[in-house]
């Protein structure tokens, strides 16, 4: 068992307790008018089916696929006794593979061609420009339930590119993205805004969706920063959308002298240590960022910035430009963020 599932499934025992007095200081999604976290994978609705050739077969929910579907796809499956199992796709028969074709185009999981990473299926959340001419930023839904977020060229890069900085399309794969840009629809912009309970909420979250999360000290509740935020959500309805697609977002509130509780203090420096993890899977013994310290100081001295921590998410997000990176600290003066559009917040440094 890997260290981010021990993980994971520590925290879902400890999310089936019920939450402290302290959990109090974080805000709710029904204050914000929104609805609470779904903590499930986004594909596990399915009733059960036996998987597999031959005599030893399993019965099982199809979760997700990991992997290029047609290629070296592994289908994620839970049994009813709520184990999980992997599959990998050379072993379905022919039954399964129309099942899985089926369950892609009905949970609309299309194909995206590139030509370093095969033929993905996914689902479009959003194309935007990024300040670089001729760069796209593309976010979409993969098969297994995350989401990614790549750097893209407007251009279609050469046929046996194997540049895995970045995601490279075909001309097929570009033809398709703008096919997508021009049916979009804006149904997504009633997208609820996610927020989490509790950071163990947010650590559940962030793994089953790979998104961040992005910690927001807010002072007291009604004062300045927590009006010019509820402000900014009402000028700019469609925020919730726009960082649904990345974030998960835990709001922390102060006591009435201000000050951020010595219980919420602990629970979030634990949350920042489940992120000061490496790609290599080391942790380092210093963490280069402390929530508590950070707390303290801008009760003390940020009256009037918007101060957080973003703590990055899943490692296999496509998020290229974090590199080793897994806390980021923003701050952002209240009268600059009032004035900035919901794709420019800096709650990650691009």
């Amino acid at each position: 068992m890997s260290k981010i599932s021990a993980v994971i499934i520590t925290i879902w025992g400890m999310l089936l307790t019920p939450l402290t007095a302290a959990e109090g200081n974080y805000g709710t999604a029904e204050e914000f008018g929104s609805q609470t976290l779904r903590l499930t994978p986004v594909f596990g609705t399915q009733q059960p089916r036996l998987w597999g050739r031959g005599k030893e077969k399993i019965r099982a929910t199809l979760q997700g696929i990991r992997g290029n579907w047609g290629q070296n796809a592994v289908l994620q499956l839970r049994t009813p006794r709520q184990r999980n199992v992997r599959m990998p796709a050379v072993y379905l028969s022919d039954e399964d593979i129309e099942f899985v074709e089926k369950w892609l185009m009905d949970n609309k999981l299309e194909p995206l061609q590139t030509s370093n990473m095969g033929t993905l299926y996914v689902r479009l959340i959003s194309v935007t420009p990024t300040a670089v001419p001729g760069e796209l930023t593309l976010v979409f839904l993969n098969a297994d339930g995350k989401v990614s977020s790549w750097i893209i060229d407007e251009q279609p890069a050469p046929t046996g590119n194997k540049n895995i900085q970045r995601l490279s399309l075909t001309p097929a794969g570009m033809e398709r993205v703008k096919k997508w840009q021009q049916a979009k629809d804006t149904t997504d912009r009633d997208l609820p805004f996610p927020i989490a309970a509790s950071p163990n909420e947010a650590l559940v979250y962030s793994e089953l969706r790979g998104v961040n999360t992005v910690v927001l000290f807010l002072g007291q509740r009604g004062g300045a920063k927590d009006t010019a935020f509820r402000f900014y959500l009402k000028q700019h309805p469609d925020a919730a959308a726009v960082w649904s697609n990345s974030y998960v977002f835990l709001l922390v509130y102060a006591d009435e002298n201000g000050l951020y509780s010595p219980q919420t203090c602990r629970e979030l420096n634990e949350f920042a240590n489940h992120h000061n993890v490496q790609p290599t899977g080391y942790t380092s013994w210093q963490l280069s960022v402390i929530p508590s310290e950070l707390a303290y100081g801008i009760s003390l001295f940020n009256n009037d910035v918007l101060s957080g921590i973003t703590l990055i998410g899943n490692p296999d997000v496509g998020k290229t430009h974090i590199l080793l990176q897994r806390i980021f600290v923003f701050n952002i003066r209240t009268e600059d963020f009032l004035n900035t559009e919901p794709t420019q917040v800096p709650f990650l440094q691009q």
